[in-house]
């Protein structure tokens, strides 16, 4: 074991930090450096301040470096790359049309040093890009690579906002995509409604899933919809909860709603 002195990075091309040979750069947390990347130079923001790690030998070979931090000049060429990457997303949809090519392409990013372009795109079929990597390579001189990405991963890249009001959380903190199901739905007593249910993306909102172990566990302490039960101001049946507060709203026997704590109410009979 070696102990060397590391970092770890979000790469420009990837929502997941990575830890990265940092050396003896002096460079700070959120500061935007040039970085090693398995397919070439990028760029990437500083997440961790470094800091010493131990590690085997081996695995400190492998590790990819931080290159320098971000300059003026970086900026300048940054701003260069960008520009080229807007008209090489708009040719791009354009030749794809042009084949006959049923793809929406999303971004369009260059890698630093000139090595190559990633190409992203959604589509709902199966795509042979054959013909348009050869063009696209022959158009701007460098290696081509197209990634279809889903739905999900589109607004991730576009950004935007939900129906909250707020940035996507895709688009902020969100690492990784989990399934979102109506399994998610019904315990949170949600109108099972697609369309107002569904993000941006069109799929189910990724905040389904935030809340929903909660509203399980306390399901599985409040009595369920439909049990007869005994309140403070008599008995009668379980028709709807309120989960956050714990509370259970029960139709009494004269025909009046009321919400009681769950500790207020008890289950009638042996079985409820």
């Amino acid at each position: 074991m070696t102990t060397k002195r590391v970092t770890k990075i979000q790469p420009e091309f990837s929502h997941e930090l990575q830890v990265y040979d940092s050396s003896d750069l002096k460079i700070q947390r959120n500061q935007k450096v040039i970085i090693e990347t398995k397919n070439g130079i990028s760029t990437g923001r500083v997440k961790v301040e470094p800091f010493e790690m131990e590690m085997p030998d081996e695995n400190i070979k492998s590790l990819l470096k931080v290159v320098r931090p971000f300059t003026l000049d970086d900026a300048e060429k940054e701003q260069i790359l960008l520009q080229r990457a807007k008209e090489a997303k708009m040719y791009c949809q354009n030749k794809a049309t042009e084949l006959g090519l049923t793809l929406s392409v999303v971004d369009v990013k260059f890698f630093f040093d000139g090595s190559g372009a990633l190409f992203y795109f959604v589509s709902e079929t199966r795509v042979d890009f054959r013909d348009l990597i050869k063009d696209l390579a022959k158009r701007f001189h460098t290696h081509i690579e197209m990634r279809q990405i889903g739905a999900r991963d589109r607004s991730k890249i576009i950004c935007g906002v939900g129906p909250c009001g707020r940035e996507l959380c895709c688009s902020t903190f969100l690492k990784t995509f989990n399934s979102v199901t109506l399994k998610h739905v019904k315990p949170q007593g949600l109108p099972q409604t697609y369309h107002k249910l569904s993000g941006v993306c069109g799929k189910f909102m990724c905040c389904l899933t935030y809340e929903y172990d909660l509203y399980v566990e306390a399901l599985n302490i409040l009595p369920k919809l439909n049990k007869k039960v005994s309140t403070p101001l008599g008995t009668g049946e379980v028709v709807g909860h309120d989960v956050l507060g714990m509370n259970v709203i029960v139709l009494l026997e004269n025909g009046e709603k009321a919400k009681f704590k769950h500790t207020e109410v008890k289950l009638k009979g042996l079985f409820g």
